[in-house]
């Protein structure tokens, strides 16, 4: 359970956002709270289409200093090295708690 006092921040993802594999889950944005980099684990290695959750909890880094976590854990497709859908959709909205934020 997390309180309610816990400070948010929205950032957007784009079809098309890069994934690369990597140790661990991880999203950057940019200054605008748009992301420019996801990575994760079981992310395809080579050309083809992957599904699968990012989890939840991820970190989020904004220009390259830890800003927050996702509160949800969206389910994506990917194709080819590159978001191809987040959720059905081609462009979402997604909640970071902010560092700070205690969770229960």
């Amino acid at each position: 359970m997390r309180r309610r006092s816990t400070k948010v921040q929205t950032i957007t993802v784009f079809t098309g956002t890069e994934l690369r594999s990597g140790n661990k889950a991880e999203v950057q944005v940019d200054d605008t709270f748009k992301a420019t980099l996801m990575t994760h684990p079981n992310a395809p290695r080579n050309e083809g289409e992957a599904a699968f959750r990012i989890g939840d909890g991820v970190n989020v880094f904004r220009l390259g200093k830890l800003i927050g976590r996702f509160g949800l854990e969206p389910f994506m497709i990917v194709r080819n090295g590159a978001i191809g859908s987040l959720g059905g959709e081609s462009e979402v909205q997604l909640p970071v708690l902010l560092e700070g934020a205690q969770v229960y």
